[in-house]
């Protein structure tokens, strides 16, 4: 009997210190208001979206890391920043990412692939960029914006 509760509060005990572990692995979503935005994500806001702003904006912390997500006015848009206003990805998921947002060796090799393609997502990171044509079709470029993979 003395082994059946050992037993038991074991599994008690690898239970609780799994649940605790995915609670603190999981992301920590936080509303904010949109002015809490950094400067920096603001102006890239006003440059490339003239016209709209940000109306919904979270902090989102995932672990160590914190991004910052926003959604413009036009129902459409939405943008994922650093911490410091850098922006991660931007996503048009019925219009299109603006041509001023796309480094020019991406949108021109893009363009030169698929003439009618239209990008409705850009992400960025320390390895490269990825684009996302609006038919579905993926395309990777390196930090140099060299062409390195296609999914379709």
């Amino acid at each position: 009997m003395k082994q059946v509760k050992l037993y038991l509060t074991m599994i008690l005990m690898a239970l609780m210190t799994q649940t605790m572990y995915q609670y603190a692995q999981a992301e920590n979503i936080q509303k904010i208001t949109a002015d809490r935005l950094p400067a920096k994500a603001k102006k890239f806001i006003a440059d490339n979206f003239p016209g709209k702003k940000a109306t919904a904006a979270e902090a989102v912390k995932n672990g160590n890391v914190i991004t910052l997500r926003a959604n413009l006015s036009d129902n459409d848009t939405k943008i994922e920043f650093t911490k410091m206003g850098d922006w991660m990805s931007v996503q048009c998921e019925k219009g299109t990412v603006p041509n001023k947002v796309i480094p020019e060796k991406i949108l021109k090799r893009t363009k030169e692939l698929y003439n009618e393609g239209k990008i409705g997502k850009i992400s960025k990171n320390q390895a490269g960029y990825e684009v996302k044509l609006t038919m579905g079709t993926t395309i990777k470029y390196n930090a140099n914006c060299t062409l390195t993979e296609i999914i379709f």
